[in-house]
């Protein structure tokens, strides 16, 4: 809580703390991945994100671990990332 109190803080957003408990609840991983479904499939008036991503991965949010990004990547892919990091 004392991060999202310090971004809050930091974007002058003026929340309150009953709106910064809402914004920890729902931006929990579970909390986002089980509102996944009901984005609806992608389209030109709905271009949430694409529907090739939930077929290949079964959603847009995978598992929630620190990460898992790089076992989607090739080794080429995790280099360029890790050198524009540095």
């Amino acid at each position: 809580m004392a991060k999202l109190e310090k971004l809050n803080e930091f974007l002058s957003t003026n929340l309150s703390q009953k709106q910064l408990l809402y914004v920890a609840k729902y931006t929990e991983f579970n909390e986002m991945a089980g509102r996944d479904s009901l984005v609806g499939p992608k389209t030109e008036d709905n271009p949430q994100y694409s529907q090739e991503v939930v077929r290949q991965e079964g959603g847009f949010f995978r598992k929630g671990e620190v990460g898992n990004w790089k076992e989607k990547l090739t080794l080429d892919q995790v280099h360029k990332i890790d050198m524009w990091k540095k």
